[in-house]
């Protein structure tokens, strides 16, 4: 079976190799392709995979997949790519079995709060 292809995520990769400038060197200047680099593509009608999750009560509302910033602020993901996507749910996904774990582990010398839980799972 042939892996799907999306088309209007080709030429993505230019603002993957502004991302890597800019983690190798981390300057306004970088900072500013990146910027420049997002403007190029949506001329060009370049696109973002955006994940959503769905609510488990009603399949047709959903709410988009943020990340929340350590000063509060909340920033909507967006991937270039189906293989950045799919590393990002991995890492998720790794975090969440890490927190479980460690969970696991305080539980076994300690009994906690409900108000724990909630922070585990929050992290």
């Amino acid at each position: 079976m042939a892996e799907y292809h999306d088309t209007f995520l080709d030429g993505n990769e230019l603002i993957e190799a502004a991302i890597d400038r800019y983690y190798r060197e981390s300057s306004k200047e970088t900072l500013i392709a990146i910027l420049d680099t997002i403007r190029q593509r949506m001329h060009a009608d370049g696109h973002f995979i955006l994940p959503v999750l769905v609510d488990e009560e009603d399949e047709n509302r959903f709410s988009f997949r943020s990340i929340q910033t350590k000063d509060g602020k909340v920033w909507n993901a967006a991937f270039t790519s189906q293989t950045e996507l799919f590393l990002t749910i991995c890492l998720w996904r790794t975090r969440w079995i890490r927190n479980l774990l460690s969970y696991i582990q305080i539980q076994s010398r300690a009994f906690l709060c409900a108000g724990s839980i909630a922070l585990l799972r929050k992290s």
